[in-house]
């Protein structure tokens, strides 16, 4: 199952993954729901929020960059599609900031 949209100059993508990821002391079963986005702003302040509010339920992945290195696509994988839309939330947030 696959949704998109942009969230304030992020475009993103949702997806049922059918396979886990590697991440640090996540369960590769457990993530079946993505989310793919495009963005210039920096990861840290992304992977400190999944970090604080959704700690050993998620993995990120930096899968590609721009030719001048300013964007970048991502992947975060989810336990849930909760959790997933509240990254989403924060996301749009993030951007706007």
């Amino acid at each position: 199952m696959q949704s998109s949209g942009q969230a304030s100059g992020v475009a993103y993508q949702s997806a049922t993954s059918p396979n886990g990821h590697h991440g640090d002391s996540v369960d590769e079963h457990d993530l079946k729901y993505a989310l793919k986005f495009k963005t210039s702003c920096e990861i840290a302040p992304i992977e400190d929020w999944l970090q604080q509010h959704q700690p050993g339920r998620h993995a990120l992945t930096i899968e590609g960059f721009s030719d001048d290195f300013i964007d970048r696509e991502v992947q975060v994988l989810f336990a849930s599609t909760d959790l997933r839309s509240k990254f989403k939330a924060f996301l749009s947030d993030y951007v706007r900031g």
